[in-house]
């Protein structure tokens, strides 16, 4: 009897010697031929000699090898929209509701944390305080917190309600109960048709800013009549209609990029322009904020409804505080006069995600005012 073949015989360890193979020798090759060399992407201020005794630094070269590895980025938007369709599973970032609205699997799942009602309340003491101590300098403070797209589309959401999913009720409340002038905007949210929200996204749509904008201005007039500070402006409210929208959720999902399963999460959008521009640093009225009104023009459709220009003080990705925090040094300092009017957007789940750019600031603010008050 003639002998199996050579090849054969070896089959069993042949495809083990090859994964391993790619593993070994080919990825890396790939990697560092793609300019992906280990530290190759890593910031400089992790490089500090006091970081390598405590292993951070390994962990930092390790995040920055992996977060631009070429070949996670080739196979990984196929593994995840595998994952979809066979399973219905999408990254554990974001959470799939009904319709296919997403949201933030943080808002859904783990929210509102342990000790809400106490952060909650040292949130609002704070702002009472800054309020207060604006009064004093001649700028008057409203608040416009966002409510989360959970508790504004909670019909999405199976097997929740809106009372569970949101401290906003009580944040609304307190508030009112420091006399802080609040603008309550869920209800303005949920008079727009689907919500006010991108369905891929945890910003607001154009419709719903607009509706926020209302509100305000709605407000505005009842507490001060004609006397909105700024001289009249007219503008005009321009529609763009058919446009598409990949909103930060649908991006979270992973993917490929302008592939038919990207795109079956892609939202219709109806963009609002407001002409001429209605920024204007000199404006008496500053409107401060988050990407809600730097990504998504609600300062510019706030100035629309109040038919004053308004000075921006909105900025994407570093919380509520950075641009008040700047005008207010600016104003102490003599360098520019104190804004007769504050619009203060932020979103309610700030109060937990922006510790550090938001209560911790808000904290240093409040100090600094008081500090110069006593005086």
């Amino acid at each position: 009897m003639n002998p199996r073949p050579t090849w054969f015989r070896l089959g069993p360890s042949f495809f083990p010697l090859v994964v391993m193979s790619l593993v070994v020798f080919v990825i890396p090759i790939l990697e560092i031929a793609g300019g992906n060399c280990p530290g190759a992407n890593l910031d400089p201020t992790a490089r500090a000699a006091p970081r390598l005794s405590d292993g951070s630094l390994m962990k930092a070269i390790e995040q920055g090898y992996a977060q631009h590895s070429i070949c996670a980025k080739a196979l990984r938007p196929r593994y995840l929209e595998l994952l979809w369709l066979g399973f219905g599973q999408v990254t554990e970032k974001v959470f799939v509701g009904r319709e296919r609205v997403l949201f933030e699997s943080s808002i859904i799942c783990d929210y509102p944390p342990p000790g809400a009602s106490d952060t909650v309340r040292e949130h609002v003491r704070l702002i009472g305080s800054l309020a207060r101590s604006l009064d004093a300098f001649g700028s008057a403070l409203w608040v416009a917190p966002v409510p989360s797209k959970a508790l504004v589309c909670a019909e999405q959401i199976p097997g929740r309600t809106a009372e569970d999913l949101s401290v906003y009720p009580e944040l609304i409340a307190g508030l009112r109960s420091e006399r802080v002038r609040v603008v309550d905007l869920l209800h303005p949210l949920r008079s727009v048709p689907g919500g006010g929200y991108f369905r891929n996204d945890s910003h607001w749509n154009d419709q719903g800013a607009l509706a926020c904008a209302v509100a305000v201005r709605t407000e505005l007039v009842r507490a001060l009549g004609t006397e909105v500070p700024g001289a009249p402006r007219r503008f005009d409210l321009q529609e763009h209609r058919g446009e598409s929208h990949r909103g930060d959720l649908q991006r979270m999902l992973g993917f490929h990029e302008g592939g038919w399963l990207d795109r079956e999460f892609s939202a219709p959008r109806t963009r609002l322009e407001v002409r001429p521009s209605p920024i204007d640093p000199s404006s008496p009225i500053l409107v401060c904020g988050t990407s809600f009104s730097r990504s998504f023009q609600w300062q510019r459709l706030l100035a629309y409804e109040l038919g004053r220009s308004v000075a921006d003080g909105a900025v994407a990705g570093q919380g509520p505080m950075v641009k008040l925090q700047e005008r207010v040094e600016s104003s102490l300092a003599g360098r520019e006069p104190w804004p007769r009017l504050i619009i203060w957007e932020f979103p309610e789940k700030h109060l937990f995600t922006r510790h550090q750019e938001f209560l911790v600031p808000l904290r240093a603010l409040v100090a600094r005012l008081e500090e110069r008050a006593n005086r």
